[in-house]
């Protein structure tokens, strides 16, 4: 045969090695273009889908379990949301169909159906694996919209802090901002040239199935206080700042408070309660106004049931305080077996000027 191929004319032997080079090509073409294929399947969000489909409808529920959110919630939470959700689903076969995606190349989105009924939303995203052909499959972002999990929680903290929702972090993302640079409330009136003032973050996280935890750290890495800020535990706010110093801070709060309310009843001048509140502002511009106090000629002033709370250090120069007490009035001229109880409870905030504390604001609650 070799012998034959020697002694063809030229043409006969330019032929078959075009035709054999042509073979080649054409196998090494299709051998590339097959790769490529399967590795295009392989890219398909539909995969991630099926083989998630495919665990659910084989009872297994552990990716569900992780991307709903649920994965952050103690053992014996996640036993009964488990426990709903198969609740949900019965005997029904799982599905899924496209769902609406605003960005459906970069987060492709899925409804995960039983029967005609939707049990939740995937979203999708690239993995950073990569296959043949420097191409990335997709993976499982997120599961949301689960029919069990309608619970929500909304968080004030202080910028630059770290806040964690059922250990999860939710401060490293835009995704649960609602509102950011926010002045608090308790410093907005405190002149700038007092204060560098620090502001807020207000975080929302929804399509929870139950909030067991919320915590939060400072910028130097410190755990923060957490407080509920209604009577349902659905609004929470962090503290600005703690010290092992805060019996000191209260101890300001309270003097400064009483002396306040001793003002208004007359106990102390005009002359004593502007001493000790901080210049330039509308507070002592109005305190400046009054020019007697209710009681006056009292002989006995006093306060009980005092409560000095959430102190909120803003700097090294500014804190505010919640502060309540009954201030005691008794014997006044006119009358000496008078007696008269007034409750009071305010939201301080003072500034340290020239090493001495000074009334900056306050707050009737």
């Amino acid at each position: 045969m070799l012998n034959k191929f020697k002694n063809a004319a030229p043409f006969w032997k330019g032929f078959f090695i075009v035709l054999a080079l042509l073979l080649i090509v054409s196998v090494v073409v299709w051998v590339i273009l097959w790769n490529y294929l399967i590795a295009y399947q392989e890219t398909r969000p539909t995969n991630v889908m099926e083989l998630l489909v495919e665990e659910l409808n084989k009872d297994e529920y552990s990716n569900f379990v992780k991307y709903s959110g649920a994965g952050e919630l103690d053992e014996g939470s996640q036993g009964d949301f488990l426990g709903k959700v198969k609740e949900l689903v019965g005997d029904s076969e799982i599905s899924y169909m496209k769902a609406f995606s605003a960005d459906k190349d970069t987060n492709p989105a899925f409804s995960l159906n039983y029967g005609d009924k939707k049990l939740a939303k995937v979203v999708l995203e690239p993995s950073s694996d990569t296959i043949s052909f420097d191409m990335h499959p997709f993976k499982i972002k997120e599961i949301t919209e689960i029919p069990i999990m309608n619970e929500s929680v909304k968080i004030t903290a202080p910028s630059g802090y770290a806040v964690y929702v059922n250990d999860k972090c939710v401060s490293d993302t835009d995704k649960y901002i609602v509102e950011k640079d926010i002045v608090p409330t308790e410093i907005k009136n405190v002149p700038d040239e007092y204060l560098e003032k620090p502001t807020a973050v207000v975080y929302e996280v929804k399509d929870l199935y139950s909030v067991n935890s919320v915590t939060a750290k400072t910028s130097d890495g410190e755990d923060a206080i957490v407080a509920d800020a209604d009577s349902e535990g659905k609004s929470k706010k962090v503290v600005f700042g703690h010290t092992n110093a805060e019996d000191e801070y209260k101890s300001v709060a309270m003097k400064l408070a009483k002396l306040y309310s001793q003002f208004v009843t007359g106990w102390v001048g005009q002359g004593t309660i502007l001493s000790n509140v901080l210049p330039n502002i509308q507070l002592r511009e109005d305190l400046a106004g009054i020019q007697t106090g209710f009681y006056t000629d009292h002989k006995k002033d006093y306060f009980i049931n005092e409560k000095a709370e959430n102190v909120q250090i803003f700097a090294g120069n500014c804190f505010s305080c919640d502060i309540s007490y009954t201030q005691v009035i008794e014997d006044i001229k006119t009358n000496h077996s008078f007696k008269q109880e007034l409750p009071a409870s305010y939201t301080f905030t003072f500034v340290q000027k020239d090493g001495k504390w000074y009334i900056a604001d306050l707050v009737i609650r």
